[in-house]
């Protein structure tokens, strides 16, 4: 059965240009998709160091003023808020990324797939353009 988008036979460029269009819209999945784990991954790494966060540095190789300062800016700037980083998120979050996983997996086959049909068009295509 021919995928859902793939174009019939026609004339000379129709089905490369279309196999073209369907790498770049499969390239920009797979972008957005990676973007999107990136993110819930990053939101993992966060949950978790809510939950279970470094305690302050203490050795003093710099001094107790220079460390002071650090334990400091590291409180204030990377202070993770209490909404939006439960722990219990974080089932839903690892599931998400597997689901998420999964779609990547699914659109780079897809994009392999029309990758090859569109190498053997042009490989055909150029094999039929060559005089005998």
């Amino acid at each position: 059965m021919p995928h859902a988008t793939q174009p019939q036979a026609g004339v000379g460029g129709t089905v490369s240009r279309h196999l073209r269009h369907r790498r770049a819209v499969l390239r920009a999945e797979l972008a957005a998709t990676g973007h999107w784990r990136r993110l819930i991954r990053a939101k993992i790494d966060l949950t978790v160091a809510r939950g279970a966060g470094p305690g302050p540095l203490t050795a003093e190789s710099g001094g107790a003023r220079h460390l002071n300062a650090l334990n400091t800016d590291l409180r204030t700037l990377m202070t993770i808020p209490a909404s939006g980083f439960a722990l219990t998120d974080l089932p839903a979050l690892r599931d998400l990324d597997k689901r998420l996983a999964s779609h990547e997996s699914a659109v780079r086959r897809e994009l392999m797939d029309v990758t090859d049909r569109l190498v053997e068009h042009l490989a055909d295509d150029g094999l039929a353009k060559q005089p005998m």
